[in-house]
């Protein structure tokens, strides 16, 4: 399996739009992807940052999904999100 992770700068005056969008739009765009198997975001941390962790069953989908992301970038910054890291990772283990 594999995994995308991100790391998001999230503007905190947006917070409550940024929760609906993640609930209505990100959250059931995710489930439909192909490859998909499970997907987890956090809350911000004091810095303002926002981890997320989407698991694929293959590479392929992985990084299919991460370049769509990429792709999204004016969206996410019209809604108080900036940057966004992601990368890519083969998952060694799981329980």
């Amino acid at each position: 399996m594999f995994a995308v992770v991100g790391r998001w700068k999230l503007d905190p005056a947006q917070v409550q739009v940024q929760r609906e969008i993640l609930s209505q739009r990100i959250v059931p765009g995710v489930r439909q992807a192909t490859g998909f198997v499970a997907g987890y975001w956090s809350e911000p941390t004091e810095t303002g940052h926002a981890h997320s962790f989407i698991v694929f069953d293959e590479l392929a989908a992985a990084e299919a999904f991460a370049e769509s992301v990429r792709r999204n970038r004016h969206d996410r910054e019209s809604h108080g999100v900036e940057g966004g890291e992601l990368t890519v990772v083969e998952l060694m283990a799981h329980a």
